[in-house]
């Protein structure tokens, strides 16, 4: 088995139809999905099994059995189902791709000749869509005029290129072989096992990245949403600031402590992620000056609205339409200016 589309999912019966819809007209004989369920309660199950029944390369894994309804999406849930969807697969490569965003109708032809090179890591561009994937919202995450090969030894540079983009896993294809010879154990709980496992041991990564966009990402539909803040403000720089690297790699993707930036603050303010709720967070986990004690306050009581309205013109200006900032802002509820459904 050359290659296995490795897919957690909790409560996505709306969604993972219609993912699953866009592999099976490429999936070769020498390829698999491996769906595993962390406890879905809606349906998901059943939406599988119709698409199985008709291609018996789907494999379907239930992890969790609950009572009263379905678990909670967590970060340790999602972990675990990820290495385990790993462990469960045939295939010499593993492409952990989300259970609600698609593949392009050329994605596997495409992706073949990268996993015949036998890299340990090959990251897969994405665009970025709306939610009903009906527009296009960024062309390409990764911004590359090529692919990019990083040979072993370029951990540090490939985070500086792609590092940011790699916070979403949909755009690893990772050799399983090398997955399973890491302590995946350590990172459950992270939100983000899949970068602390491809990172930990970094002098034998090699890597190439992908230009052209094989992914359409269904943005805004991400399960964590209501952890957003907690999550880009101290897990993911936690777990990057953790790892065996430069400190300008690391500091290319996210601040140490991005918690104490104003700009950003501003920015999750504007999106309507920063309220007194987080300040008392932040307060609770870190040590504040007097400044940014004021700061942070002045900026919780600022109006949404208007600073929605100011970055937007901002962005606008700087020319950074694509820019997940950008979309992030437009997307919002407190945007004045998107007409509402």
């Amino acid at each position: 088995m050359l290659l296995s589309i490795c897919m957690p999912t909790l409560n996505r019966a709306s969604f993972i139809g219609e993912t699953l819809d866009s592999i099976l007209p490429q999936l070769a004989d020498d390829m698999e999905v491996v769906v595993v369920d962390g406890g879905s309660g809606d349906g998901t199950a059943e939406v599988v099994a119709r698409r199985s029944a008709v291609c018996p390369r789907i494999r379907y894994h239930r992890t969790a059995q609950t009572v009263s309804g379905a678990p909670k999406p967590s970060n340790e849930g999602y972990d675990r189902d990820c290495d385990g969807s790993v462990q469960l697969a045939r295939g010499r490569y593993c492409w952990l791709l989300p259970d609600d965003d698609l593949i392009v109708p050329t994605a596997l032809p495409t992706l073949r000749a990268y996993l015949e090179r036998g890299v340990a890591l090959i990251v897969v561009n994405a665009e970025v869509r709306s939610l009903d994937l009906s527009r296009q919202l960024i062309p390409k995450q990764m911004v590359l005029d090529g692919d990019v090969s990083f040979p072993q030894g370029e951990a540090d540079r490939l985070m500086e290129v792609a590092g940011s983009y790699l916070s979403y896993a949909g755009g690893v294809v990772v050799r399983r072989d090398w997955w399973l010879a890491r302590n995946r154990e350590k990172y459950y709980g992270s939100g983000f096992v899949h970068v602390g496992t491809l990172f930990q041991q970094p002098s034998d990564l090699d890597a190439v990245a992908i230009a052209e966009p094989l992914i359409r990402v269904r943005y805004g539909n991400a399960l964590w949403s209501d952890r957003a803040f907690m999550i880009r403000m101290f897990q993911w720089p936690e777990l990057v600031w953790s790892l065996p690297l430069k400190d300008d790699a690391k500091r290319a993707v996210i601040p140490r402590e991005p918690w104490r930036q104003v700009a950003r603050l501003l920015l999750y303010r504007a999106r309507g992620i920063f309220n007194r709720a987080e300040y008392r967070l932040v307060r609770e986990r870190k040590p504040l000056s007097l400044w940014t004690r004021i700061v942070a306050t002045v900026i919780t009581w600022t109006p949404r609205g208007l600073l929605n309205v100011l970055g937007l013109l901002l962005l606008f200006v700087a020319g950074k339409r694509r820019s997940l900032a950008f979309v992030d802002l437009w997307l919002s509820p407190h945007n004045p200016f998107r007409r509402r459904p």
